[in-house]
């Protein structure tokens, strides 16, 4: 029964199948100033690749560059990201690769799995490497309607995962950062 429920969330949905926009993904404005200034970061990543795998993409609403646009946006806003005329100590790549979506009927939870590998350009050394797995749940006080429940549930699910990558990132000193992990 759960199953047929999802389902017919999804089916209503995807009647306006419409990669969910980039920008209600990226994290809330306030998460910036709670973050620590971290100076080994500062203007030294530029985005690699970034994938979401077909079971991670519910249909459509989260597509690689939707995905690739919100982390980009994230990590300028954060002061983390290259701008033209920076030179790149780090690139990081992004994959949603899983999501977990156990259905309730007044609440819907989302649960996306994404992995962060951090690498030094100039050695490919992985200086760190991350698989995030936070849930967002949305409540029918947020929407009574179940295919906008889900809608809410999905982004706020990727939108949170970014948020900790962020943090992790933020978190991190020089010497944590100076890649010792093996060389990809």
């Amino acid at each position: 029964m759960k199953s047929l429920l999802a389902l017919i969330a999804l089916f209503s949905l995807s009647a306006c199948n419409q990669p969910l926009p980039s920008g209600e993904m990226v994290p809330m404005t306030q998460i910036y100033g709670q973050l620590p200034k971290n100076n080994a970061l500062e203007r030294s990543i530029t985005l690699g690749k970034v994938s979401v795998l077909e079971n991670a993409e519910t249909g459509g609403f989260i597509t690689p560059e939707n995905y690739q646009e919100a982390i980009s946006t994230a990590l300028l806003t954060s002061g983390m990201k290259t701008r033209s005329e920076d030179k790149a100590k780090y690139t990081l790549d992004a994959e949603l690769i899983d999501y977990d979506n156990p259905f309730a009927f007044f609440e819907t939870t989302i649960k996306y799995k994404a992995r962060y590998i951090l690498r030094q350009t100039d050695t490919g050394r992985i200086a760190l490497d991350e698989t995030v797995s936070i849930p967002y749940t949305a409540k029918f006080a947020e929407s009574p309607d179940s295919a906008q429940r889900l809608r809410i549930a999905i982004v706020k699910a990727v939108r949170e995962n970014i948020t900790h990558m962020l943090r992790v990132l933020a978190s991190k000193t020089h010497k944590d950062l100076s890649g010792k992990g093996k060389k990809s």
